[in-house]
């Protein structure tokens, strides 16, 4: 008898479930809400949940499928939503931390065209460069009543053209504005060459180039602050793509470049937070749109603490909550974001409709993940379920377009 109450209480002690087994298709749909967006507006049950959970919420954070059509405008509805009923103020993006800052001043904010002009000049400037993307920041940013940044980019440098543009313009030496302005013509030429074949030129294929490395080291004397935070950021960028191709080679530094970048992402976003802070906003609520590793909580995919981790345990710290909420386009046939087809994710394929958008509460299946009994799931779905605290399913969703790409 002894021995029957001490499994008892050590199984209450360690939360171990002793119900029934529970199917996880048949947990997503009795937690699952409709969301339409129509005419830049949210609305449904679905939009009222998120709406709801995000009312004591200091960030949410929302992990993508990136280059779709529908994402970026869910995210713009979003954001005025939360803007206007929550106080959301700041948007902060998997895209070039440079850019960004130039793409939040005076010079950008609230003239959309400009913005879409300068993309088209440099082509590399922005990480994700879809027409959809390209037109969020531009809205984001008319959006927000922030008097600091209001557009945040956390991801290193993508290209290397504009960045040296910036540089040109703190160079107080002659000679050295030579060499940056021999090296902007070398590159410029290299750029437009991928850009006639629709391919990318970033900073690591900049990196191969002999001398830009070298030069980059010789500027980072510069006294000017922004200079100095450009330097930065292109040598970050250079040493996370350079440890990324060397582990496709073979060798063990895609660990060190995960890390890199990561932190990277950290660092820039408490930089962005405490900026605010000094330009009055006491408490910034922000809302974050990356790829799913960087945001999943705990240990992402990439075996490393995420962003999205950082934030959640940073709201913790401020007495508030990070929501947390993973995107999926979900189409039943095609060449594109088929999620039936996926083991790891053909869950969410049979419990949403493919014909419509839906909101589903991951939190209710946890207890059962935890107990060992949820049917019907997967190590990596279950990563999920404990990972994200929602899930927005986009039926019938589409690739994003790159028309302004296409005219050049």
């Amino acid at each position: 008898m002894l021995r029957v109450l001490t499994l008892f209480f050590l199984a209450l002690s360690f939360g171990i479930s002793v119900s029934a087994q529970s199917n996880a298709v048949d947990l997503l749909k009795a937690n699952l809400y409709a969301i339409e967006l129509k005419d830049g507006k949210l609305s449904g049950k679905g939009f009222d949940f998120l709406m709801r959970e995000a009312s004591d919420a200091q960030f949410i954070a929302m992990g993508e499928q990136h280059n779709n059509r529908e994402i970026p405008e869910f995210t713009t509805a979003l954001f005025s939503s939360l803007h206007q009923k929550l106080g959301f103020n700041y948007l902060a993006l998997e895209q070039d931390t440079v850019t960004l800052r130039l793409m939040s001043g005076r010079d950008f904010v609230g003239k959309r065209q400009r913005l879409l002009d300068y993309a088209s000049e440099r082509p590399n400037a922005f990480t994700f460069a879809t027409d959809q993307e390209l037109a969020m920041i531009a809205d984001a940013g008319e959006i927000s009543s922030a008097k600091h940044r209001r557009v945040w980019g956390l991801d290193q440098v993508f290209g290397a053209v504009h960045g040296l543009e910036i540089l040109y313009e703190k160079i107080p030496d002659p000679t050295r504005k030579n060499k940056v302005s021999q090296m902007l013509d070398e590159l410029k030429k290299l750029e437009a060459e991928r850009t006639a074949k629709r391919e990318r030129y970033t900073i690591a294929s900049a990196s191969e180039v002999d001398g830009f490395l070298d030069l980059l080291n010789e500027l980072d004397d510069l006294k000017d602050p922004e200079a100095r935070f450009v330097i930065e950021q292109m040598l970050i960028s250079a040493r996370v793509y350079g440890n990324n191709r060397k582990a496709g080679q073979g060798e063990l530094t895609g660990l060190k470049s995960n890390v890199e970048r990561e932190e990277n992402m950290k660092r820039l976003f408490v930089d962005e937070y405490r900026q605010a802070q000094a330009a009055g906003d006491l408490l910034p609520k922000v809302l974050l749109k990356f790829g799913h590793y960087h945001i999943i909580r705990g240990r992402g995919w990439s075996n490393i603490h995420t962003l999205g981790n950082f934030v959640s345990e940073f709201a913790i710290a401020n007495r508030k909550k990070a929501l947390l909420i993973a995107l999926y386009v979900n189409n039943e046939s095609g060449d594109y974001s088929v999620m039936s087809s996926y083991p790891n994710y053909k869950v969410f394929a049979d419990a949403a409709p493919a014909d419509q958008w839906s909101v589903i509460d991951l939190r209710p299946l946890r207890k059962y993940a935890h107990a060992g009994k949820l049917e019907g799931g997967n190590p990596d779905f279950n990563r999920i379920v404990f990972g994200f605290d929602a899930a927005l399913v986009i039926g019938g969703g589409t690739r994003g377009t790159y028309d302004l790409f296409t005219k050049q």
